[in-house]
């Protein structure tokens, strides 16, 4: 199967990874490290006025690099 992204806000609590990116707050349960430390998190226009975030992470079985 494909890995399930989702975004939101949370209190982080002592076992969570938490680090700063860009000026945002980044944090996730350590158990998500390992499949998600090569990944990235961009925001882009996929269609006019459509800009969206997207998880690129070539440990996802459905990953397709992105084109040029």
């Amino acid at each position: 199967g494909s890995f399930d992204y989702l975004m939101g806000f949370d209190d982080s609590n002592d076992e969570d990874i938490s680090f700063k990116c860009e000026g945002i707050d980044v944090v996730m349960a350590p158990e998500y490290v390992p499949m998600l430390d090569e990944t990235t998190l961009d925001y882009v226009s996929l269609e006019e006025d459509n800009m969206q975030f997207i998880f690129l992470n070539p440990k996802d079985p459905t990953y397709v690099p992105p084109a040029e």
